[in-house]
């Protein structure tokens, strides 16, 4: 199930090489906002 929510993430945030793991932080880590998160691209 993570690794699905991880592909969704980087494929939704445009992230092909970001390692995202259980402790990645959206704002801190990723440079997403509230409004990255929530509306579809």
């Amino acid at each position: 199930m993570f690794e699905k929510v991880v592909e969704i993430v980087k494929e939704q945030l445009n992230l092909e090489d970001a390692e995202i793991t259980r402790e990645t932080s959206f704002k801190d880590d990723l440079d997403a906002d509230s409004l990255a998160t929530s509306i579809p691209t």
